[in-house]
């Protein structure tokens, strides 16, 4: 295991045990995130140990994630927005990743298509919330919103590898220097992601709707 993974793995412990530790005080949103780490984690540690599974390639557990991935983040998002197209989105992109693996990149091949459209949707989330914490009138603080420093995540995370998972199958296999060059912006992008849901566990927990602790 390279360095790089060590501190990934480490920042997304470290994530996990500082959301169980303020488990009581997180908001409802924090909760559902506290769980993406968990599944993050543990689908991490199944990719890297694909071949005690007998599976010829890793990029099955993505191709299963990713869809989970996205319902936990729509679902967390959804305690602040209470929109039900999000409701009405999480099915949906279930279907399509499950269209994408039969039809277009199979289980053998990297899902970047998929992850992509979920980046763009994330990007979404993400600028939409700013925009309805700009709308609102408190006294408090943008850092006391943990969902702030979570939206800052995924945003930098979406602008920064959009380019790279749409490109990845068709562009990046075929120049091994970008792709060592995007392989660290991936890397940290996701080391600025996992420490901003840190940074989301610790401040205090206001929400849109409130500051009702469930």
């Amino acid at each position: 295991m390279s360095k790089y993974y060590i501190v990934y793995f480490v920042i997304i412990l470290l994530g996990v045990i500082v959301g169980i530790f303020n488990f009581l005080k997180l908001n409802k949103s924090n909760k559902i995130f506290l769980s993406l780490l968990f599944m993050t984690l543990l689908s991490e540690l199944m990719a890297l140990n694909i071949d005690k599974f007998n599976l010829p390639s890793n990029y099955i557990v993505y191709h299963i994630f990713n869809p989970i991935q996205y319902i936990i983040v729509a679902w967390a998002y959804y305690q602040e927005f209470r929109k039900k197209l999000i409701l009405i989105s999480m099915p949906i992109m279930v279907i399509w990743s499950l269209i994408l693996s039969v039809f277009i990149q199979p289980i053998t091949e990297f899902n970047s298509y998929y992850i992509s459209f979920e980046l763009l949707i994330f990007t979404a989330f993400s600028v939409y919330y700013f925009l309805l914490l700009l709308r609102i009138e408190t006294d408090n603080k943008l850092k006391d919103y943990p969902l702030f420093w979570i939206s800052c995540g995924w945003l930098l995370f979406s602008v920064a590898n959009l380019f790279v998972f749409g490109t990845y199958n068709s562009f990046f296999k075929e120049n091994s220097y970008i792709e060592r060059v995007f392989a660290y912006i991936r890397v940290f992008s996701n080391y600025i992601l996992y420490s901003l849901f840190i940074v989301a566990f610790l401040v205090k927990q206001h929400t849109l709707l409130g500051d009702e602790r469930k």
